[in-house]
């Protein structure tokens, strides 16, 4: 007799840590590439 198994696999669900670190980081990117645009000052003559 031939059985059929299923076997069921959950998903990976991040920690609240995981994701409190990846938004520090987008974010501490993102001040970085705005602190970056801020500093070059443009004069007209």
């Amino acid at each position: 007799m031939n059985y059929v198994r299923f076997t069921l696999q959950a998903a990976a669900v991040p920690e609240t840590a995981t994701w409190g670190m990846m938004i520090t980081g987008f974010g501490m990117i993102g001040g970085g590439l705005r602190s970056r645009r801020r500093s070059g000052k443009i004069s007209f003559a």
